[in-house]
């Protein structure tokens, strides 16, 4: 196969046989040059103009790739990951990206190692790191809708069980090492994931109203999912809790210490009923969690002290959580 050159962010990228081969010009009639030293070359192919929906990446046949995947730029872990703030109900986001706010655990993939959000080693099979690209990818790491414990019981395990984490999609929504926009970062994040089985890249859809706002949050909370990302447009990766990017959910969450329990009636008679808890921040009121936890879960506590991930409705004006519910044990990051 001739070799060919293609043109991201600017500059033209020599391929052979599909792969970067590491060598690039800053004009097509150098980059040009430089292919024929591998085999011919061939008219620079853009990229699809930013400006379009990103769709998801479609998953081929294939368990995973070869090593050699594109260059991009990598790097240690960066120490802080981009964080979202809330979104304002009164504001008109028109013009924003939307994207599904997945129910997975948050994972940086650096070009070489994988971390949780707070820098902690991922422990991912050898063909599951060997077939990403040496490209700095965040995203989250999931098994589906609705199954954050299972995700994370996969996951956080030292020993990885390949039949566990062939289960496992890595949602991939920023390159946060790549210059440009974002729009710049995702049309390379793309591209550096084709064809990666278990590799999906985010969908973005730009909002046209506050209307589009509302069925989108409606569309994926009738589809178990957890809410709506809004992301400004042209915007930079940030390494802090950003106002570039926000959340939009049906359920709010936090983070809250457990510091007593409530004995179990009737069916969970003998178990766990409840843990008493008080939020991290905010007003100390004690309240109950008593929704979330599997029977097993109900059978072996945990200790006084934890710290858990509760989600509920709303806060009261006491600043107690309406419906808490149990989510996971903070310390899988």
């Amino acid at each position: 196969m001739a070799a060919e050159v293609r043109q991201i962010a600017g500059k033209y990228h020599v391929y052979k046989d599909g792969v970067d081969t590491g060598k690039w010009a800053s004009s097509s009639a150098k980059a040009n040059e430089i292919a024929a030293r591998f085999g011919g070359a061939a008219t620079p192919r853009p990229l699809p103009p930013a400006e379009l929906p990103v769709r998801p990446t479609p998953a081929r046949p294939t368990a995973a790739r070869p090593s050699a995947r594109p260059h991009g730029v990598t790097g240690p872990f960066p120490g802080e990951v981009m964080l979202a703030k809330p979104h304002k109900e009164a504001e008109d986001y028109t013009g924003w990206w939307m994207s599904e706010k997945l129910d997975g655990m948050r994972a940086y993939w650096t070009g070489s190692g994988l971390y949780s959000r707070n820098g902690k080693p991922v422990h991912a099979p050898k063909w599951f790191t060997d077939a990403l690209p040496r490209m700095a990818l965040d995203g989250e790491l999931m098994t589906g809708r609705g199954q954050f414990n299972e995700t994370i019981s996969i996951v956080r395990k030292h020993t990885p069980v390949d039949s566990e984490w062939r289960r496992i999609t890595f949602h991939v929504f920023d390159a946060p090492m790549q210059p440009g926009t974002c729009e710049e970062r995702w049309a390379e994040m793309q591209q550096a994931v084709a064809g990666i089985a278990f590799v999906s890249a985010v969908e973005q859809v730009r909002c046209s109203s506050k209307r589009h706002l509302a069925e989108t949050r409606a569309t994926v909370a009738s589809l178990g999912g957890e809410g709506v990302m809004l992301r400004a447009p042209k915007s930079a990766y940030e390494h802090r809790r950003t106002g570039q990017l926000l959340k939009v959910k049906s359920f709010q969450d936090a983070e809250a210490r457990i510091t007593g329990y409530i004995p179990g009636e009737g069916k969970h008679a003998g178990r766990l009923g409840a843990y008493e808890a008080v939020l991290l921040s905010g007003p100390r009121s004690k309240f109950g969690v008593g929704t979330g936890m599997t029977d097993a879960e109900r059978s072996r506590p945990l200790p006084i002290g934890t710290i858990i991930t509760i989600k509920f409705f709303e806060l009261t004006p006491d600043g107690v959580p309406r419906f808490p519910s149990f989510v996971a044990a903070r310390d899988y990051e």
